[in-house]
């Protein structure tokens, strides 16, 4: 009874430990053991904000954070884009606006050609109605009589000149279609002076060039003549000048049956030269009456291109005419 007594007050006495903390290796282990204090923050979580000193202090971390980093780059070429929008809108609002001050300036130069032309008034103003084909414009009265002396053709000549330059200035944003229209109608109207200053083969020389050097030097007289009028490249040009030349042709042809016959001396045509064929004379006569109706129809023509043109050239400044592959091109 005794001895259990003594057995249980020993036990009581000396509890066995349930944990045992391992061997110390210096005098701050125990601290390190430590489980951390209520409400800290672990360096692991929050390792973009914090960092650990390694003595168990907290220490906040300056160091920019990586999704700032990453997103500098796109802000600044988002702002590099939009400024060279701005760039380019402003360009082009500058080209634009200089593009149609240029356009303005040449349309009002063609409008004062044009009423100088047709009606003889000095103004730039836009063309009135419609193109008339029965009207009598003073081109043709100009042609017919040279009413306005030469007067006319220097002035029409300037303003057309200036308008057409003008237009050239733009370059490249040139209306192509427009462009165009403007060159053939200038090169048709400088045809159409050079026409009335001409000065037709003189029927006597082509006589005496026949009768002293033969018939191939009579044709080259009269090409010399008309020949400059093909540098012209318009279609009224060449039509005119194959008449022409058809003509003076007919009428070398018609003079050389009396070379042939001998009735051609020193230049002088005897008519009661019996070896002439005058059905072959009456044929020549007919090729140098239609040959010449012709060639007038051809200036005709030229001259209604010309007067009717104003108005279709008027209208493209105002509605420029953008032809497939100009759309393409831009």
């Amino acid at each position: 009874m005794d001895g259990r007594e003594s057995e249980n007050k020993t036990s009581s006495a000396a509890p066995q430990p349930i944990f045992t903390p391992p061997a110390s290796d210096g005098s701050n282990n125990h601290a390190s053991n430590l489980p951390a204090p209520v409400g800290s923050i672990s360096p692991v979580e929050n390792s973009g904000t914090f960092a650990s000193s390694g003595q168990g202090d907290i220490i906040l971390n300056n160091a920019p954070r990586k999704s700032a980093l990453n997103k500098k780059p796109l802000i600044i070429g988002a702002v590099a884009i939009i400024i060279t929008i701005v760039i380019m809108m402003v360009f082009l609002f500058i080209k634009g606006s200089g593009r149609s001050r240029i356009t303005a300036v040449s349309e009002k130069k063609f409008h004062q050609y044009a009423n100088y032309l047709l009606f003889g008034e000095d103004k730039d103003t836009a063309l009135p109605a419609e193109y008339d084909r029965w009207s009598v414009y003073n081109l043709e009265e100009q042609l017919e009589n040279d009413t306005f002396g030469q007067t006319y053709w220097d002035k029409t000549e300037t303003l057309l000149n200036e308008s057409v330059d003008k237009y050239h200035e733009l370059g490249d944003s040139a209306n192509t279609t427009l462009l165009a229209a403007l060159d053939e109608y200038r090169n048709a109207y400088r045809f159409l002076r050079a026409y009335h200053q001409l000065a037709e083969p003189n029927e006597s020389t082509i006589v005496s060039t026949l009768a002293d050097s033969g018939k191939s030097a009579a044709t080259s007289y009269t090409k010399e003549i008309f020949d400059p009028l093909l540098e012209f490249n318009v279609i009224y040009a060449d039509s005119y000048v194959d008449y022409k030349l058809a003509q003076y042709g007919a009428l070398i042809d018609y003079y050389d049956q009396y070379n042939i016959a001998g009735c051609l001396v020193s230049g002088e045509i005897n008519n009661t030269c019996p070896q002439i064929n005058d059905e072959a004379l009456l044929e020549y006569i007919d090729m140098i009456d239609q040959s010449a109706f012709l060639a007038d129809e051809a200036i005709e023509s030229l001259v209604q291109f010309l007067t009717q043109d104003c108005w279709t050239i008027s209208k493209q400044f105002q509605n420029p005419i953008t032809l497939p592959s100009e759309k393409e091109a831009k």
